[in-house]
């Protein structure tokens, strides 16, 4: 599927793998935060069940976006990813997972060698200055990170 440009058949792969997995679990999901209204994509959307929702099994809150990238992934080129995060709930507890409207934020992170080969670190726009100080975390990915 992968190369072929078709944004469209890329958020609709993606949403039925997902579902397909949500299909073999033995949850009861809610879908609180999803995708696909904003651009009439195919999407997994708010509201939807996901799992099995056999009786007694625990119920869950979902937020997902089946496809952040759907260019990219579209046209075969890398920097895609499917992003779901998943809460526990009891029965009658609110969202823990708040849906707030879309906005667009700076970037907060930057690969190490982006202040090596003269690219611009901006400063933070609440002290103006160039904060250089490598990212916590264990994996390779983190330590090529500068924040």
């Amino acid at each position: 599927m992968g190369g072929e440009g078709e944004q469209g058949a890329a958020d609709e792969a993606a949403c039925d793998a997902i579902r397909g997995m949500f299909d073999l679990m033995n949850i009861r999901g809610e879908v609180v935060i999803g995708e696909g209204i904003k651009d009439e994509a195919p999407g997994i959307f708010k509201g939807e069940k996901v799992g099995t929702w056999l009786a007694g099994t625990p119920k869950f809150h979902v937020a997902l976006d089946p496809v952040d990238g759907t260019t990219n992934c579209s046209k075969g080129m890398p920097n895609s990813i499917s992003c779901i995060a998943a809460v526990k709930v009891d029965d009658g507890e609110e969202a823990h997972l708040l849906d707030i409207p879309a906005f667009y934020m700076r970037k907060l992170a930057y690969p190490r060698w982006c202040g090596v080969r003269g690219w611009p670190i901006p400063p933070c726009h609440q002290c103006g200055r160039s904060h250089q100080g490598s990212a916590p975390g264990g994996g390779e990915a983190a330590r090529q990170v500068r924040a």
